[in-house]
């Protein structure tokens, strides 16, 4: 960890973050193979808790693609045959520092407005997380979608659908012009067709273009997409901005 400039006492080490009943989220400081042989890997999550967790995965796949820097969570799941799993889940791809001036709705923005969010310590990242809200907080203000109050900041109504639809819109009216196809935006029960060109990694969370030849659409990118880059997908746009994709589904004879 000193390599990447974070300095941490021996003592706030915790080895087996994945056999503990406890809530791991943090900065992606490292991955790799543990065991090349049995193909095992590892991933060291610098935590919120204020405490920096060495983790043991399966497979190096279970550990994500998101790059070092990265706000991760370790989810624990039972697969189809009922094993116990664990797996890294990204919160965002953008690192702390970039998330305090990003123009879209960033995983500190969605913390501020929790009802329920993570519990932060008071050393190490999660002091960082602490100081990164209040500088937010100061750049949200200044655009008027944040008040400071007696009793603290009050963030305007809908802030995250606001600075989701404007980073977006901007990032469609950009390829818009490199590309000279049109931006579509599909409204809920909307048809979504076309290509699944590209992935985008925005402050809003992971984005696809869908590209239909004549214009595109930029939708919320879901792990199942992935596997069909390339490839035509459609689906239904639903009311929370996701698409209901119909490649999961069991085609008929007629298709």
């Amino acid at each position: 960890m000193r390599e990447r400039g974070i300095e941490r006492a021996a003592a706030s080490y915790v080895l087996a973050g994945e056999s503990l009943d406890v809530p791991v989220i943090g900065r992606l400081v490292d991955r790799g193979l543990d065991d090349e042989l049995k193909g095992t890997a590892y991933a060291v999550v610098d935590g919120v808790d204020g405490r920096t967790h060495h983790i043991k995965f399966p497979d190096i796949d279970a550990t994500g693609d998101s790059a070092p820097g990265s706000v991760v969570e370790l989810r624990k799941f039972d697969d189809a045959q009922g094993r116990r799993r664990v797996a890294l889940a990204v919160r965002s791809d953008l690192a702390i520092e970039d998330q305090v001036t990003a123009s879209g709705a960033t995983w500190l923005d969605r913390q501020a407005i929790a009802r329920d969010p993570v519990a932060l310590g008071q050393s190490g990242f999660g002091a960082e997380v602490r100081e990164a809200l209040d500088r937010r907080a100061e750049q949200l203000i200044e655009q008027g979608l944040a008040e400071r109050q007696a009793r603290g900041v009050t963030f305007s109504h809908g802030l995250i659908g606001t600075l989701r639809r404007r980073e977006v819109e901007a990032l469609g009216e950009r390829l818009a012009a490199e590309t000279g196809q049109t931006f579509n935006q599909a409204a809920a029960g909307e048809y979504v067709a076309g290509s699944y060109r590209q992935r985008f990694a925005l402050a809003s969370g992971r984005f696809a273009m869908i590209d239909d030849g004549l214009g595109f659409q930029l939708v919320p990118w879901t792990p199942s997409l992935e596997k069909q880059l390339g490839r035509h997908v459609s689906g239904v746009a639903r009311d929370d901005g996701g698409v209901d994709w119909g490649f999961g589904r069991n085609r008929g004879i007629g298709m």
